[in-house]
């Protein structure tokens, strides 16, 4: 009778014993290499992922303006700070959010400062720093340091408002503070706020009725007033970001 091959001196039980081990041990070789083959294949499709990821955020693409000029090409990430201040950007007149005023003008960024020197020059002021004495509903259009800002202030119901947008035609940050002195200067009463200013996008009335502006009660206001007027100062500068 065949009995096939067996080591000399095993029994039959060592013998199924030590194939049966053996067999185990091919087994987990086998997937050991199995999963080496898979990990193998998920590290090199995850440094695929990354490099493509990589390259993605080097590839440059064309301004959103393109067709109007601007042949300016940047990564995704610069482009974004680009297109806020690209110079081919379609903007309107900053008089056009002031309700009673509305100019219907609208050009590239780079034609605000030309616009109103040719349509509102009456109204540009090139100061950074203004005294207001009126007690009437006024506004500004100041030239700083390459950048345009609004100034607008009213008085409604003895309440005064207040505020300052720039346009946008520079990254730059600004900042403005109000300042509402006492007439006498012996008193040396006064009060001063600062706040960032912000880009100009919303209508006046409705950036008033949300609060987002300077507000004097009527109270406060009263104790500051002589003659009907009002040592109101504001001074636009430079913010430097942290």
């Amino acid at each position: 009778m065949a009995t096939g091959y067996r080591p000399v001196g095993y029994s039959s039980l060592s013998y199924l014993l030590q194939w049966s081990d053996f067999k185990t041990h091919a087994h987990h070789l086998i997937k050991n290499k199995e999963d080496s083959k898979t990990n193998s294949k998920c590290e090199h499709s995850d440094n695929s992922q990354d490099l493509k990821t990589e390259k993605d955020k080097l590839r440059k693409i064309n301004c959103e303006n393109l067709n109007l000029g601007c042949k300016i090409r940047l990564t995704e990430e610069k482009m974004l700070q680009h297109s806020s201040i690209c110079p081919y950007k379609i903007t309107a007149c900053p008089l056009h959010y002031i309700s009673h005023v509305k100019c219907p003008w609208m050009g590239c960024l780079s034609k605000v400062i030309k616009h109103l020197k040719a349509f509102h020059n009456e109204h540009v002021e090139y100061v950074s720093i203004f005294l207001c004495k009126s007690m009437m509903n006024t506004y500004k259009l100041v030239i700083f340091n390459g950048e345009v800002f609004l100034y607008y202030k009213m008085v409604k119901y003895g309440v005064l408002y207040a505020l300052v947008r720039r346009i946008g035609l520079t990254s730059q940050t600004y900042r403005c503070v109000f300042s509402l002195k006492h007439h006498d200067r012996c008193k040396r009463e006064s009060i001063t706020i600062s706040t960032p200013v912000l880009v100009l996008d919303k209508q006046l009335d409705e950036i008033f009725d949300s609060g987002t502006c300077l507000i004097i009660e009527k109270q406060v206001l009263h104790y500051y007033m002589e003659l009907s007027e009002i040592n109101f100062w504001t001074t636009i500068e430079v913010h430097e970001k942290d």
